[in-house]
């Protein structure tokens, strides 16, 4: 090789350092950025899933700072007698424990806000810890990263405060859930938990805990709830039953309410198929929505109902359908139901709900939509479809699973699988008449 090569390659590998060291500088960057704001995470959720746990077993708060302060505190009494407290301590970290001896939580943090309300009155908030009943609390999470952002957490709880000492009430238990014989449920990020529609949509950042899930079963294991699920409520096994054997939590589910027994089992009526014109008549036929509209305003006795490409079916009054075959929503499907009018369904055989299927899901109001399966046959909702509806399955099971999620309320034989269950609060269950 010439001298004359020799600088050229030497030149040629300059040039190609200069370009790929950047790239490699970038690459690290990127890199640290990432890990950092999963450590961030990670510490964000644990510190709010922390304090949302131990402010639900809270029976007086003692002291708290007020809302506008960023490096706040929270001091209360728990249902064990102990008092304990939150605050960030002088090495930025939330800091938790009793009063005199806190210890480390999650962070470096540089802000923590708690934001009290008396549980009537949302617009005033409150720092007299005697009429405190509800927190909002945010902590920003510092990103060590060159590259990185900081991150807000927030959640919400009720307290049970003023609870300490009193008898329970013996009010029914008004089931979200209610099985014949078993739910089990789990998987990372699924859940279980409540709202009303009366007061807006579902809100995701501040979800209610009063979702209740029975089962008439009184052998083991008939709630199973497994691999990091959420039952933000209460669970119940069947009358005479034993809630220790009969709910088994694992692999870091929770139960953040009462683990109790029913008084009385819940009624399972069968659901018979609607009678008159022009239910009594054959069916039409399938129905095949696909990327267009069609809007029904009478009762309508179908074979098999398919929405799928775009297609929707608007419901206008209070209508009623009866399926001899299959219901399947899927692909982008849609069942829409507007304000003033409402679907009772009643389905002989098994029911698909899939893809991005959307059911009932623009007006957010699970009782316009009323489900009832007749012969136990299987209804599934998987993958990302949205359902809002009050669903009855008595001698079969329903079966939710991947991303989907279902507000409303569900009674079945079983309930099984994962995804996102929201029990509305405004809504019941009914016989199935009219």
């Amino acid at each position: 090789m010439t001298v004359l090569e020799m600088v050229i390659a030497v030149a040629i590998m300059s040039i190609a350092f200069t370009a790929v060291v950047p790239l490699f500088a970038s690459i690290r960057n990127s890199w640290t950025t990432r890990q950092a704001d999963a450590e961030v995470v990670q510490h964000g959720r644990v510190c709010t899933d922390h304090i949302y746990q131990s402010l639900l077993e809270a029976v007086a708060v003692a002291d708290v700072s007020p809302p506008s302060a960023q490096d706040g505190h929270i001091q209360f009494q728990s249902s064990d007698g102990q008092v304990y407290r939150y605050e960030i301590n002088a090495d930025g970290y939330v800091a938790f424990g009793p009063p005199n001896d806190l210890a480390a939580l999650a962070g470096p943090v540089t802000r923590l806000q708690f934001t009290c309300y008396d549980g009537n009155d949302f617009t005033s908030t409150t720092t007299d810890g005697a009429s405190i009943r509800f927190v909002q609390i945010q902590a920003v999470f510092a990103n060590a990263a060159p590259m990185g952002r900081s991150r807000s957490f927030a959640t919400s709880v009720f307290l049970r405060t003023g609870n300490l000492g009193e008898e329970p009430d013996n009010e029914p238990v008004d089931p979200g859930v209610a099985a014949e014989d078993k739910v089990d449920w789990g998987g990372w990020q699924t859940v279980i938990d409540s709202y009303r529609s009366s007061e807006g949509p579902y809100e995701p950042f501040n979800p209610g805990a009063a979702a209740v899930v029975c089962v008439n079963s009184t052998a083991n294991n008939r709630i199973a709830l497994w691999t990091q699920t959420i039952l933000r409520g209460d669970a119940y096994v069947g009358p005479g039953g034993d809630p220790d054997s009969g709910i088994d939590v694992s692999g870091g589910a929770q139960i953040t309410g009462t683990r109790g027994v029913l008084d009385q089992a819940v009624a399972f009526p069968g659901f018979a198929a609607p009678s008159g014109s022009p239910f009594d008549d054959h069916p039409e036929g399938h129905m095949t929505i696909e990327d267009e509209t069609l809007v029904v305003d009478s009762d309508r006795h179908l074979k098999k109902l398919e929405i799928w490409g775009g297609g929707k079916l608007r419901i206008q009054g209070d209508i009623t359908i009866l399926l001899d075959n299959k219901l399947d929503v899927g692909e982008d499907g849609e069942i829409e139901i507007p304000a003033g009018s409402a679907l009772r369904l009643y389905l002989t055989a098994q029911a698909d709900l899939w893809g991005t299927a959307r059911v009932n899901a623009a007006g957010a109001t699970p009782a316009r939509l009323r489900i009832y399966m007749v012969n136990g046959k299987q209804i599934q909702i998987g993958q990302h479809a949205q359902v809002h509806a009050i669903i009855q399955n008595p001698a079969g099971n329903v079966k939710i699973w991947d991303e989907a999620e279902v507000f409303g309320k569900i009674k079945a034989r079983q309930l099984q699988g994962g995804g996102k269950l929201h029990v509305d609060l405004d809504c019941d269950f009914d016989l199935g008449e009219g």
